[in-house]
């Protein structure tokens, strides 16, 4: 007797109909759609490493509902040397994550060779499309899940399409574009916002979430992955402290970029319906050795106006540095950001205790202009140097993987419990228990 195979049942869905999150504009490419994290129209205002960048997704999610039992997204890589992993959760649980090695790995044993493998290599190339996939639930039934598809922080992508297994309803939220209306029509579907507060995070590689190790690949002897980097998509610490205070949120991290560029704060300013505001600032300018110690207060309070002209009233908290090793009482290195080349600082150039003096100077300047909703945290609350010391900072400067959960654990705790400087209270409200 011939036994036969029961067929299973899947929904396709195409990438213009998923409930885009975290994301300020999408493009329409032949294969699929590509999120971005600054206006495509705009693309030509920001500084060509920002837009490097600002294509690659961190914070970005596919929400939806399903009972299907797994599901599958395939997607292009637009960096043949980035690791791409992904992740999925679950009513609010990380239930699934899923690497997918780089195709082509940048070889060195150093930063240093590795840095003159990547100039030779010049701009990154394009790969081929992958599709992962990441469980649901074990075995089928109709039971309807809400899902989170965090999508790679690491690397620039177009998505294709996704698809469901074992499934008979699918229904994803309206996709969100916080800054402007989206370059193309996607779906029907007008903008609703979430009924939860949003908040938007401005900052670093610290903020994006990625390390020396991102671009390696995990490959670098001594960086393996997780090294600098957030263990993966949803472990970010932005993402991190919105998961625990329940909220929205649109990160703006950017690696190696956050250096008060008017054409970011103007996007912050011009972004609707934000509830509250986080800014990360400081290393980028250290590392990059591009101001002195006047130049950034003026443009660090030019960078705070900017955004107060269109969000006023807006809660709002100014970050410091987080403990940065020698950076401390040294200025910058010309040879590489992770790596000391001088014992004594350069007096033409902030140290990091510089930069916290001046931006807590600064914010108490405009708070007594009258900005009571402007508050100042030092970094050095969020990551400290004891946490240095245990060795949550292996190559120097970013944090790990645990150390970027400890990073968002404190923030939330700082912004959202219940005297915090953003949304007091609401800490309380949803998540103390998971602390």
């Amino acid at each position: 007797k011939k036994t036969r195979m029961k067929r299973r049942r899947t929904i396709e869905v195409p990438p213009a109909d998923l409930g885009w999150h975290g994301v300020v504009d999408l493009e329409m490419h032949p294969e699929g759609v590509q999120p971005w994290r600054i206006p495509v129209a705009d693309r030509a205002l920001f500084h060509q490493d920002v837009v490097k960048m600002a294509a690659c997704p961190s914070g970005v999610r596919l929400s939806f509902s399903t009972d299907g039992t797994t599901v599958s997204l395939s997607a292009i890589r637009l960096a043949q040397h980035y690791l791409y992993d992904y992740d999925l959760r679950v009513d609010g649980e990380l239930v699934d994550t899923v690497q997918c090695p780089p195709e082509m790995p940048i070889k060195g044993t150093s930063l240093t060779t590795y840095r003159r493998e990547l100039e030779r290599q010049g701009a990154p190339q394009r790969g081929s499309q992958h599709t992962v996939t990441l469980r649901i639930k074990p075995t089928p039934s109709a039971t309807v899940a809400h899902c989170e598809l965090w999508l790679s922080n690491q690397g620039p992508q177009i998505v294709t399409g996704l698809t469901l297994t074992d499934a008979t309803q699918f229904n994803a939220p309206p996709t969100s574009f916080p800054a402007r209306p989206p370059t193309f029509s996607v779906s029907t579907r007008a903008r609703q916002d979430s009924a939860r507060p949003t908040l938007l995070v401005h900052g670093s590689s610290i903020t994006h979430s990625v390390g020396v190790d991102s671009a390696m690949g995990g490959q670098l002897q001594g960086y393996p992955f997780g090294s600098g980097s957030a263990w993966s998509p949803s472990r970010t610490w932005p993402a991190t402290a919105a998961r625990l205070a329940d909220v929205e949120f649109l990160s703006l991290g950017f690696n190696g970029q956050a250096v008060l560029d008017q054409s970011v704060a103007r996007m912050i300013r011009d972004t609707p319906n934000l509830d509250c505001i986080a800014l990360k600032l400081g290393i980028n300018v250290h590392n990059s050795g591009c101001m002195g110690v006047r130049a950034f207060g003026q443009a660090v309070q030019g960078f705070l106006q900017t955004v107060r002209d269109g969000h006023p009233t807006t809660p709002l908290v100014l970050i410091s540095p987080i403990f940065g090793s020698w950076r401390e009482d040294v200025t910058y290195s010309e040879q590489h950001p992770v790596l000391q080349d001088r014992d004594d600082a350069d007096p033409r150039f902030p140290t990091l205790k510089q930069m916290r003096t001046e931006l807590q100077r600064i914010v108490g300047l405009l708070r007594a202009r009258g900005d009571r909703q402007l508050h100042y945290t030092s970094g050095l609350e969020l990551f400290s140097k004891t946490d240095y010391d245990a060795g949550l900072a292996p190559d120097g400067l970013h944090p790990n993987g645990d150390g970027y959960e400890v990073m968002g654990t404190r923030f939330a705790q700082l912004a959202f419990d219940d005297r915090g400087c953003l949304l007091p209270g609401r800490l309380r409200l949803h998540s103390k228990s998971k602390l």
